[in-house]
């Protein structure tokens, strides 16, 4: 196992990022990015470019390219935010008892009845 003694700061556990933490409109941008596609920890600048561009009336998302935390690589953005919420998305199912009680059409009864 590799130990690094210099880690980048991006990686250290005791600052861990969180999409709760997020602004409204960061969060939103993280919204777009997977809706583009984009998935895992890491995302290219060229998508960060192509949201944007496809998103109308919304600023360029200075939080991330301008974060020198956030660069792993040239043209490359640590957003763990993304992989949090992936994997916390949920459809909207409605769960309600209501929705999920069967109900009994006529047919069904007469099913029954044989």
């Amino acid at each position: 196992m590799t130990t690094f003694t210099n880690a980048h700061p991006l990686f250290n556990e005791a600052h861990p990022r969180a999409y709760a933490d997020l602004k409204p409109r960061q969060q939103t941008f993280v919204h777009m990015l997977h809706d583009a596609g984009a998935t895992g920890n890491t995302v290219a600048r060229g998508i960060v470019k192509s949201v944007h561009a496809a998103a109308t009336d919304f600023p360029w998302p200075s939080w991330l390219t301008g974060d020198k935390t956030r660069r792993c690589n040239r043209g490359m953005f640590f957003i763990p935010e993304l992989a949090e919420y992936a994997a916390n998305i949920v459809d909207d199912v409605d769960d309600t008892p209501e929705a999920t009680t069967a109900v009994e059409t006529p047919e069904m009864e007469m099913a029954h009845a044989v």
